[in-house]
């Protein structure tokens, strides 16, 4: 497994072969999952790259124009073809084919992930914990929204009140008032 920090950043970079033959470009690289420790290579040949050809970088090398296997062309022509994606059995035959251990200590096969669908799964999440950052931001805002609301409601409860109250009030002056002028027009006084 290579250990080259950023090995996916050289895709469509000329990739060599032990003895300086060029076998393609570097289409995709494999990491076990879950780490960055990158296994194979995919590498694309032919007119309009459409042979796939999957490669170790155990023991790889960058330079500054092209990467370096450590396996020699013919080998590479002879491995079993895996097409454009690796799935769980294209890995086996071909960690057989290589002689490389790609099992877990209870023998189950490792798993590997590409550097495209591990940049699309960061993708998502990043896209994802955006959304979920806009949504938070909305509910704080819808919040402070039913917050607001709920201070208009209140003021406007306390102000009907107090309408009541001057309502009831004002009733009773009216009645007052009444009461004073029914009473001033009461009979004449006697003369």
């Amino acid at each position: 497994m290579v250990s080259v920090e950023h090995i996916d950043d050289w895709r469509g970079q000329e990739v060599v072969d032990a003895d300086g033959e060029k076998l393609g470009k570097l289409a995709d690289v494999y990491y076990l999952a879950g780490s960055d420790d990158a296994v194979f290579a995919t590498v694309t040949s032919g007119l309009l790259g459409r042979k796939h050809h999957v490669v170790p970088l155990q023991g790889a090398s960058l330079s500054r124009d092209y990467v370096r296997v450590n396996y020699r062309k013919d080998d590479v022509a002879r491995a079993p073809d895996a097409g454009d994606a690796l799935g769980d059995e294209d890995v086996q035959q071909l960690a057989g084919f290589y002689g490389l251990g790609l099992t877990n200590p209870d023998g189950t096969p490792q798993r590997l992930e590409s550097a495209s669908a591990r940049e699309a799964r960061l993708r998502a999440s990043e896209e994802a914990r955006a959304r979920a950052s806009q949504l938070e931001g909305d509910a704080a805002g819808a919040t402070a929204a039913a917050h607001a609301a709920r201070t208009r409601a209140e003021q406007a409860q306390r102000e009907a009140e107090l309408a009541t109250d001057d309502e009831a009030i004002a009733r009773q002056r009216a009645a007052e008032a009444r009461r004073i002028a029914d009473a001033d027009d009461g009979p004449p006084p006697a003369a």
